[in-house]
């Protein structure tokens, strides 16, 4: 079968199958769905006019495209990208409305805009509108009409941030296999996180080129790091101070994480508790909780002074990153029972040495950094089983020959994996500068 009839193929059967019901099934899910009805209403026409053509147009910008939280992974690239070329015009789209305050807000950005429907008329307007010199897809979202469109007007486009475990590639079936395939095939290259994924890229059958680049999101932590949000400085522990500090949790978090706070306190541990939906409900249920087991709280926002022995809730949002560094040994939140932990990348760069619960397979740092010592029989991340596991592992650390010099260690090996934004970024000027983006010698 030809390359064009393969082409036709799909395309026929995405633009009169796959996105009809996808949208049939948006407007039937949209009462009931806070975000489908805003990303509907995100697309709606303003004065006659189309919301993705609401610029100046062509300014042949640099494109970044981020589905949602994927915009962390595109900052440092877009920061960089600025730094070298300051008055190169970057246009930054994105999908959900979760995003939307996040992507205007970011100031390297010259226009942050939602993209357009998956339809050829709409990504034709979209492009001939705007001219862009090359699409930077960060790490998914590769829709099927726009990374076609994209090949057709001649448009580098580039899939960076890039992972894909080999479960998941065999997973699929055939035809998804090679329905991703061929979606993948109409980018210029795919920029990977780790050698295993190119492989598993390759052994998809994917005949782009493909090549090692790191994972970018190393570069935005480090960075948000070392420009903190301001923090309360009369609740800043004394240096010396232990602190545990347990982020984005949940109810089965604090379940088993509150009958060892509990005990901390008698062995001089600080303990921070960072819930991941501090709404009134969920703060007055775990201040609850707390004293029940005998744990005396205050809240961050209202607290003039946090006493030894006092758990600090954390009432607000935006600062957990920053606390991190107040630490010197967190846990991390959603892996009992709902599967998914959140972000360890983290307390990792502030040099926490970092625990979660069984569910936490889905996050790659959390696995390598279990490989990873900080010292002699001390993993920089460990898994923890209940509520005695978490005494008993605090207070093992925290008696560990060194303990204070952990978080340098733990640092430097997290530093060890930056630099992947700046790579990604010459790949892509080297693509908009040749014409030829196949052509480049640095390419697997």
């Amino acid at each position: 079968m030809t390359h064009g009839l393969i082409t036709f193929l799909h395309l026929t059967f995405y633009r009169w199958v796959v996105l009809p019901l996808l949208i049939v099934l948006s407007h039937a899910a949209a009462p009931f769905n806070w975000k489908i009805r805003a990303g509907l209403e995100l697309r709606k026409k303003r004065n006659g006019r189309r919301p993705w053509l609401d610029t100046p147009p062509d300014l042949q910008p640099v494109w970044f495209h981020c589905s949602s939280g994927e915009l962390e992974y595109a900052k440092p690239v877009i920061q960089l990208l600025k730094q070298r070329q300051p008055h190169q015009k970057i246009l930054l789209t994105y999908f959900s409305p979760s995003v939307e305050r996040a992507a205007r807000n970011f100031s390297p950005v010259d226009f942050a805009l939602p993209v357009p429907w998956d339809h050829p008329w709409a990504l034709r307007e979209f492009i001939a509108y705007h001219k862009p010199k090359a699409l930077a897809l960060a790490r998914t979202d590769t829709w099927p009409e726009l990374v076609y469109q994209c090949e057709q007007h001649e448009i580098p486009a580039v899939l960076f941030s890039a992972t894909l475990s080999s479960s998941k590639s065999k997973f699929l079936n055939p035809f998804s296999r090679a329905y991703h395939r061929w979606i993948f095939d109409h980018l210029e290259a795919i920029l990977c996180v780790s050698d295993d994924d190119r492989a598993n890229f390759k052994a998809m059958g994917v005949s782009i080129p493909c090549l090692t680049t790191g994972d970018t999101r190393y570069d935005q932590v480090l960075y948000r790091l070392k420009n903190p949000k301001p923090l309360r400085e009369n609740l800043k522990p004394r240096s010396g101070e232990a602190v545990f500090i347990a982020g984005s949790t949940w109810p089965e978090d604090e379940d088993r994480l509150i009958p060892a706070l509990a005990q901390l306190g008698r062995y001089s541990v600080r303990a921070i508790v960072a819930p991941h939906e501090p709404t009134p409900s969920h703060l007055a249920e775990l201040e609850m909780k707390l004293k029940t087991a005998g744990c005396s709280s205050v809240r961050y926002t209202r607290a003039e002074h946090w006493a030894p022995g006092q758990v600090l809730i954390v009432d607000t949002v935006g600062i957990l990153a920053d606390l991190y560094q107040w630490g010197h040994i967190a846990f991390v939140g959603n892996s009992f029972q709902r599967h998914a932990v959140h972000s360890v990348m983290e307390p990792l760069a502030a040099g926490c040495v970092t625990l979660f619960g069984p569910y936490h397979h889905n996050n790659r740092e959390a696995l390598a950094f279990q490989k990873i010592q900080a010292a002699p029989g001390v993993p920089c991340a460990q898994t923890i089983t209940g509520p005695k596991d978490f005494e008993e592992r605090i207070l093992s650390l925290q008696n560990t020959p060194g303990f204070s010099e952990l978080k340098e260690t733990i640092r430097t090996e997290v530093k060890k994996r930056t630099g992947a934004s700046l790579r990604v970024l010459e790949f892509l000027e080297t693509q908009i500068r040749s014409g030829n983006p196949a052509s480049s010698p640095t390419l697997h």
